[in-house]
């Protein structure tokens, strides 16, 4: 193992310090066939064997004069790109991430937001490189087989030392979701902020093991100095992780803890409640991404036997945010919205409120407005946008505007109202579709239900195809529904019945495109 000085701006400094404790120690456990689910039987990789790969890479980086350079990983996550994105950090080239879930339109245009100097990729898919990118001059294309040469001499100690917190790590794009994917840069101040917020709800090192049910947690285990066990998924498609082979595993082997987008956990639960079965072995399963109603939650903790579910809330610009352990969940019958919990230790939140004079609906008692975060995690902004995300405050830090609105109640907990974009005026009112849909659930069950205002005239928006299962009729489903939110003096008028699937994000599969669905119902309104 090699002796290197490393400075502690650098976020490998990290990863550094829990290999020297350790050498030994598994870095990652990999699963070889699909069906062994012992870890005895998986391949193991080292943290000493991890950061040679890493240097390696670091000093092809070098020799290939791409410190400094911009590289779009469009290469599936194994170790040897792990080992690369580690080396990127360690001598300060920028990987840039795309979701592949974006589409082909939207992965061109990432690609080219990106300015990007290199796109690495597969063999296999490096024919498909100019369907990919159309622009001019060309861009390099290389794999990672392409940066494994090994002795070379390259001096690595320029790169480690001369260091800057407020370096750029790497450029995160938005999944588009809500918009256009936006690149958003993330600096080592940043990451670093992320993983000792992380800290607050998962132990550092310790022997801790992770199951890795989303791409990030890859690259954030070995920065944790944790065990990662890495089964064979495809992460970036988290509907097609299969929730038979993750039960197999967890009643094979205890994990200390597992992220997973809530369309994992809601695959997990639907199985779990068919079998009969439950979730062994893990002391913490976290959650993010995208809202989960409280009703999903509650049977996703009776379900895990030994550990806690956890719910965070946070943003590609602002991650993470806030959390709450489900067990400790105790919510008034009239208090509305999503519970985004408790504010992360370190972190900043606060409302602001619309200097214009409208009436929220469903109501709300408490100081209503946009979301507004600060801590080292909040990044400063996007390449080569022109929208200002932040405020300056007295004390000239700044506060992200998260796009998000909602409050804080009493007991400092905070409360979600959706995003501002999906919020619809209607005379002297603004509808939030979120607070609302939540409330509609709890009557109709959890299926994906969402609204329509039109001159004060509110309508409810289902599925044609779940609707035909609910065996009742449209009058009796309205008076049903009003019925029972009688109390928020919320009156719908009509059901609309959407044709198809709700469309809903590529990356979680749980947030409604509620956009363009709206634009939907405008049109069936204006027949």
């Amino acid at each position: 193992m090699t002796d290197i000085k490393l400075h502690k701006n650098n976020i490998i400094y990290e990863f550094y310090q829990h290999l020297l404790l350790n050498p030994k120690a598994v870095a990652f456990y990999i699963q070889k066939n699909g069906k062994e689910f012992n870890l005895d039987l998986f391949d193991k990789v080292s943290f000493s064997d991890l950061f040679d790969m890493t240097l390696v890479f670091a000093k092809n980086l070098v020799h290939r004069k791409l410190v400094g350079k911009r590289i779009v990983i469009l290469h599936p996550p194994n170790k040897d790109v792990v080992a690369l994105i580690l080396a990127m950090f360690l001598v300060g080239a920028v990987p840039v991430f795309i979701d592949p879930n974006v589409g082909l339109k939207h992965l061109k245009i990432c690609i080219k937001k990106s300015t990007a100097d290199v796109l690495l990729t597969t063999p296999l898919l490096k024919p498909l490189i100019p369907l990919i990118y159309t622009e001019t001059p060309r861009k390099t294309v290389i794999s990672p087989e392409q940066l494994k040469k090994t002795g070379l001499e390259e001096d690595l100690s320029n790169s480690m030392t001369n260091f800057d917190c407020q370096n750029i790590a790497g450029v995160f794009f938005t999944s588009g979701s809500t918009g256009t994917p936006k690149g958003v840069i993330w600096t080592h101040k940043n990451i670093k902020g992320q993983l000792d917020l992380l800290k607050q709800l998962v132990a550092p090192g310790k022997e801790s093991t992770q199951l890795a049910l989303f791409p990030l947690f890859l690259i954030y285990g070995p920065l944790l100095g944790h065990s990662t066990v890495w089964l064979k998924f495809n992460l970036s498609k988290p509907i097609n992780i299969a929730a038979k082979t993750i039960l197999n595993f967890l009643q094979s082997n205890k994990i200390d803890y597992t992220f997973g987008s809530p369309i994992v956990w809601k695959n997990l639960l639907s199985y779990c409640s068919k079998k009969s079965e439950y979730i062994p072995n893990m002391k913490v399963a976290l959650c993010g991404g995208a809202p989960l109603d409280l009703g999903v939650i509650n049977k996703i903790q009776d379900k895990i036997t030994q550990g806690n579910f956890y719910i965070t809330y946070g943003a590609t610009e602002a991650l993470p945010i806030s959390y709450y352990k489900s067990s400790s969940v105790h919510c008034a019958t009239k208090v509305h919205g999503v519970l985004l919990g408790e504010k992360f230790k370190g972190v900043n939140v606060k409302i602001k409120a619309s200097s214009k004079e409208v009436n929220v609906i469903p109501s709300c008692n408490y100081r209503f407005g946009e979301i507004l975060v600060q801590g080292d995690h909040v990044t400063k902004g996007y390449i080569h946008e022109p929208v200002d995300t932040s405020e300056k405050s007295t004390s000239c830090t700044s506060f992200h505007y998260t796009g998000d609105y909602g409050y804080l109640d009493d007991n400092n907990n905070l409360w979600y109202y959706g995003r501002g974009k999906h919020a619809i005026q209607s005379g002297n009112s603004i509808y939030y579709p979120v607070p609302i849909e939540a409330l509609v659930k709890n009557i109709i069950g959890t299926v994906f239900c969402t609204i329509y205002v039109k001159e004060e005239k509110l309508f409810l928006i289902l599925e044609k195809r779940q609707f035909s299962k609910m065996g009742v009729s449209e009058e009796t489903l309205i008076k049903k529904i009003n019925n029972r939110i009688s109390h928020s003096k919320i009156c719908f008028s009509e059901v609309l019945f959407f044709p198809k699937k709700f469309p809903v994000d590529r990356r979680h599969y749980s947030k409604l495109d509620r956009s363009k669905i709206q634009k939907w119902a405008s049109k069936k309104i204006a027949l």
